[in-house]
């Protein structure tokens, strides 16, 4: 039979002393203790053009969303940027569909991009 040693079930060490929450997702916890339904997300300083500020909040609702709404708070720079992010997937569509061509690969008709 092993004797378990105190200092190696010491929990002060293996515990940390403070939480340790992403400004986000404090930001969400807050909004759901008040009870709140919806989150305004602001364009942080790290993000840099419409296209990312529209990818951050579409990453947001994805890790967030089951908890609370997230709204972008410059709806404008978003709606901006999700025009870039429909431009770049209707690109790649027509290039994905080209290169089926050449390759002799049937594309599925269902895969139309929405109009």
């Amino acid at each position: 039979m092993l004797a378990a040693r105190d200092d190696d079930y010491d929990l002060q060490q293996s515990s940390p002393e403070q939480p340790v929450w992403s400004e986000t997702g404090l930001a969400v916890a807050e909004a759901i203790r008040k009870h709140l339904h919806t989150l305004h997300i602001g364009q942080p300083d790290y993000i840099i053009g419409a296209a990312a500020y529209a990818h951050h909040i579409d990453d947001l609702r994805q890790h967030y969303g089951h908890l609370i709404q997230i709204v972008p708070a410059d709806t404008e720079a978003a709606e901006k940027g999700k025009a870039g992010h429909k431009h770049f997937a209707e690109h790649r569509s027509r290039q994905a569909r080209h290169n089926a061509r050449i390759a002799e690969i049937p594309v599925s008709k269902g895969l139309r991009s929405r109009q």
